[in-house]
């Protein structure tokens, strides 16, 4: 319960949110088994699902991988949608890929397990050796797959791979690209 209380907790701090407000606190932190896995400056939630959270920052579970960390200066949720946006300059993280974009839009399945994200404005990626840029790029967590599209780029050791679309494969170290461009640094090629 108090988990959805607080995932029900968010929206942008300019949009007032509809309704009677049922629940606000300021510094918020949410623990589950002693992992403190939700913090927000403040929040307020209204009794039709919708509010305000200030600074939030949220660590996700996933049982197939990693834990997804995020953290944005705001962001806006909706218990009834199973959807939430971090605004303002977005930082996500996840083992080691870190990711930063302008906005970030979240989707959850039943029991508010998380689904995907999108990421879009000034995408990039960085993991250990290489680099990803892109205009939008979408997390898929039961398969630790990110898919990039608008001008992807993927940097790795001097090489670059463009495309109309790049998929990488976080756990399983794997790319996939359509309508491709490999340019190899000549350190690359074979001597």
């Amino acid at each position: 319960m108090i988990w959805a209380l607080l995932l029900g907790c968010g929206s942008t701090e300019a949009a007032a949110p509809r309704g009677e407000v049922a629940f606000e606190a300021q510094g918020v932190e949410l623990i589950d088994e002693g992992t403190p896995i939700a913090q927000a400056a403040s929040v307020r939630l209204t009794d039709d699902g919708q509010g305000v959270a200030a600074a939030p920052r949220v660590q996700l579970a996933d049982p197939s991988g990693p834990p997804l960390t995020i953290e944005a200066p705001r962001s806006t949720w909706s218990l009834r949608e199973g959807s939430a946006r971090f605004e303002g300059g977005v930082d996500l993280r996840r083992a080691e890929a870190h990711l930063r974009c302008e906005a970030l839009d979240l989707r959850f399945g039943p029991g508010m397990v998380f689904q995907s994200a999108t990421a879009s404005g000034g995408v990039t990626l960085r993991q250990p050796g290489r680099l990803v840029r892109a205009q939008r790029a979408t997390l898929y967590a039961p398969e630790g797959r990110i898919e990039l599209v608008g001008e992807p780029i993927l940097e790795e050791g001097g090489n670059s791979l463009t495309g109309a679309r790049i998929t990488l494969w976080l756990d399983a170290e794997r790319v996939d690209c359509e309508a491709c461009r490999l340019v190899l640094d000549a350190r690359s090629l074979p001597q």
